[in-house]
Parts: structure tokens; C-alpha cells; sequence
């Protein structure tokens, strides 16, 4: 786990986290099978004769098939540890089941007219191809796809958030991704080419029937042709065919242009637990009870505020 300090009431919070980066899907205690309960019993019994090494345990991104999920409440009960479990963000997917034609014709009629744009805008720009990396029908290299994700990447509105692939540690994570995954066919690279050059990427990481889209950039300067929208029909085009039954997951974040493709998704939850130390307790009190008590108040003044100037006369 992972470790970072703040201040809350003037207080320095320690905060153990999971180790993640902004491409994490779900997060969960990793563990061999049928060892789940020793092991969150382990997790949590280290973590209690440390108590006082940290403030704060703040685990994301779980879904209610996790380990985490699953066991870590009621051994929290047991140990009469203040906690919170809660729903703040979701995996929103869209349904593999029948084929495109079908999937296409549930879309909003705003939206297909958005994408035949898109296609028409493409098409006058140059001849468009779109080109795999991965599995048995591999279309590229492994060198030519992650040389192109990280060379689209690296232009992508990302750059202002410093997690593009060819920064150190963006960099660093898809290397050890290929060299895990690479061979197996579970990780694949979306390439989509206009005239031979790259316009847009999408990285992924299959199990089983379902299709994890860890990442997507395209070239700024086409953004008028909506070059990853093209991408996005067309990975969608061959996933029901090669991925009939499974899921497409786009990752947590209830985005505009996510709600644009389907209204469904997997809530994923948050579990925060205070440590047993008068500083995590005082830490509890502070945002589970008086913060949200403030919250109300400010709430109520806000309204009464408004409807107060809605009864007042117009000044004559």
C-alpha cells in the first residue's frame, strides 16, 4: 500500500491507499484462492498492531464481488472499528450481447447522427484503417503498437495531467503490462492509421469474454474528425463478434461521453476506516459527523437565503 499525508483540521492525516494508477478499473486485496479470509484477517490484524503508523485506511474502486468487499466489513464490526462504506463512482459498460447492427440501433438518434458525422469528417481527410495487437489474429507488432500508443499519447490533452505514456512512470507500467501480458492475447492495441499515421489508441486487457479499455488518446490536431470515436465503432464492431456474451468496461467515471454509449454500470465502492488512535477517532468525528452535520446547515441557509429573495418585493 501506499501512503499519503495531508491536513485535515490543521491535523497532518496519514492515509494508506491502494497502489494504483489512473487507468485502475477496480482495485482489490490480492490473495491465493481460498485464502480470502486468512489473508484480510492478516491485512487487518498488521495494520491494527501498527495502528499507530497511520491515520486513515482508504480502499477504492472495489466491487461487491471483491475480497475487500466482501469480508473486510464485518471483521471491522468485530473489532468495533469506525468505518464508512460507500458508492462514490461506478464502471460503466456496455452489453456484448446480440451484434453491432443492434446495439447501434439503441442508441439515441442525436447520437448515430453524431457518429455518421464523425465517419464523414474522417473520410474526407484520407483513407482510415483500423489494426489490432493482440491474439491469434495479431495485426501489428508489439513494437509498432506501443511505440504508437505512447507517440499519441504523448500529444494528448494528458500532457496537463503528466500521465502520458511517455512520462517515466506511465511508461514504466505499460512496459511491465507487455512484458506480462504480451504473448498471452489478453492485452490488445487498438491502432486506428489515416494514410499510414496514427491518429488514435485505445490499450486493453481482456478476461475471459470481457474487454477492459484501460486507455484512449487520439491526435489533438484532428479533433474536429473525432478520430477515437471512429476507433470506439469499430473496436465495438469487432467486439461483439470476437467477445459475444462478455462486457465492454469503460472505467470509473460516469463521463458525458461514456453516458453517450449506455446507461449501465457496476457501482463501485469505497471503504474509509479510522484507526483506533485518539487522533483517528478525532479524524471520524470530523468527517462522519461534524462536516456532514455543517454540510446540512449550510444547506438550509443557502435555501433560506434563496427563498427570502424570492418573497422580497421589488425594490420601487
Amino acid at each position: 500500500m501506499g501512503m499519503t499525508v495531508e491536513s485535515v483540521a490543521r491535523l497532518p492525516i496519514r492515509t494508506l491507499h491502494w497502489l494504483e494508477i489512473p487507468d485502475t478499473q477496480e482495485c482489490d486485496l490480492l490473495c491465493v484462492s481460498g485464502a480470502e479470509a486468512d489473508a484480510t484477517t492478516e491485512m487487518l490484524n498488521a495494520l491494527l498492531t501498527d495502528r499507530g503508523a497511520w491515520d486513515k485506511l482508504q480502499l477504492g474502486k472495489l466491487d461487491r464481488a471483491s475480497v475487500a468487499y466482501r469480508l473486510l466489513p464485518a471483521l471491522l464490526d468485530s473489532h468495533e472499528l469506525h468505518y464508512r462504506l460507500a458508492q462514490p463512482d461506478a464502471n460503466m459498460f456496455i452489453d456484448l450481447v446480440g451484434d453491432w447492427e443492434g446495439y447501434q440501433s439503441s442508441l439515441t438518434r442525436s447520437f448515430k447522427k453524431k457518429l455518421n458525422l464523425a465517419r464523414n469528417r474522417l473520410a474526407k481527410l484520407g483513407e482510415s484503417r483500423v489494426v489490432r495487437f493482440g491474439g491469434a489474429a495479431s495485426e501489428a507488432s508489439a513494437e509498432t503498437a506501443f511505440q504508437a500508443l505512447t507517440e499519441v499519447s504523448a500529444k494528448s490533452w494528458k500532457r496537463q495531467t503528466d500521465t502520458t505514456l511517455d512520462r517515466p512512470g506511465p511508461a514504466a507500467f505499460a512496459s511491465r503490462l507487455a512484458a506480462r501480458f504480451g504473448d498471452s492475447g489478453q492485452l490488445q492495441v487498438w491502432l486506428l492509421r489515416l494514410d499510414g499515421r496514427v491518429v488514435a489508441t485505445e490499450l486493453q486487457l481482456c478476461h475471459e469474454r470481457n474487454v477492459h479499455a484501460l486507455r484512449s488518446d487520439f491526435d489533438p490536431e484532428l479533433e474536429d474528425a473525432s478520430p477515437g470515436t471512429n476507433l470506439s465503432v469499430e473496436i465495438l464492431r469487432r467486439l461483439f463478434t470476437s467477445h459475444q456474451g462478455g462486457r465492454y468496461l469503460m472505467g470509473a467515471g460516469a463521463n458525458a461521453y461514456k453516458r453517450r454509449w449506455t446507461d449501465k454500470a457496476l457501482p463501485l465502492y469505497e471503504l474509509t476506516v479510522y484507526s483506533p488512535t485518539a487522533r483517528g477517532r478525532t479524524l471520524y468525528m470530523v468527517e462522519q459527523k461534524v462536516r456532514p452535520i455543517a454540510r446540512g446547515v449550510r444547506d438550509l441557509l443557502r435555501k433560506s437565503t434563496a427563498r427570502d429573495g424570492a418573497a422580497r418585493p421589488d425594490d420601487e
